[in-house]
């Protein structure tokens, strides 16, 4: 919920901050955006408070999450002991999916299976942090392939951004900024199908524009 809030509320900001007319038109498309920010932010203030002990869990995860503590440190902390325990070989060229078996046969040995959510494949445990799954299945090699891909995107969007300054080079910046941190603090990001699908166009677009200007941007 926090993600789609956040999204939402960069992409609001920036066509408010950066679309400059004067027509009555986008006026009124300001106005009815402010608008609604404002009654959304205000209905979900109060259904917090209203239901502020059902969500009690929740509140929990997200201080745990200012504090700095990950809601899957007993799966990470087991796949460093996996990884600790492999030889170079496996570091550079990686394990393929018998790290996760790996990892599931530590987090067995310590009794924390059921401790990170329940596993309907016998034997088999993701650790659901795109940084470590990469490390784990694929090893060093490739794991700098695929973060330097994804880099050299976010680098060209920032570029653009500098140097022709619009409103839609800034939403792919701020885009894969947030992608990229949820993929290195988190999951589901950079080994997800549906999500690297959807940033594929926007890697496109940079890509496309940054080889054909816009007419206004050549001026």
């Amino acid at each position: 919920w926090g993600g789609v809030v956040g999204v939402t509320f960069c992409f609001s900001m920036a066509f408010l901050l950066f679309k400059k007319s004067r027509s009555f038109k986008i006026t009124i498309i300001k106005v009815l955006i402010l608008t609604t920010l404002t009654g959304v932010g205000s209905y979900v203030t109060k259904l917090v408070y209203d239901n502020f002990d059902d969500l009690a869990f929740q509140l929990e995860r997200v201080t745990s999450l200012l504090d700095g503590v990950s809601p899957r440190v007993f799966l990470e902390k087991s796949a460093w002991v996996v990884l600790k325990q492999r030889d170079a070989v496996d570091d550079v060229f990686g394990q393929g999916v018998t790290f996760h078996y790996k990892l599931y046969e530590e987090l067995s040995m310590k009794n924390r299976t059921t401790q990170t959510g329940r596993d309907k494949s016998l034997g088999y445990r993701a650790v659901e942090q795109d940084f470590l799954d990469l490390y784990g299945i694929y090893g060093g090699l490739m794991t700098a392939c695929v973060l330097g891909f994804h880099l050299y995107f976010w680098v060209l969007s920032l570029r653009l951004y500098l140097s022709r300054r619009s409103v839609e080079y800034l939403g792919c910046l701020m885009a894969l900024t947030m992608f990229l941190f949820h993929g290195l603090l988190a999951g589901h990001a950079l080994l997800s199908a549906q999500v690297c699908t959807l940033i594929g166009s926007v890697y496109g677009f940079l890509q496309f524009r940054h080889k054909h200007p816009t007419e206004e941007e050549r001026m």
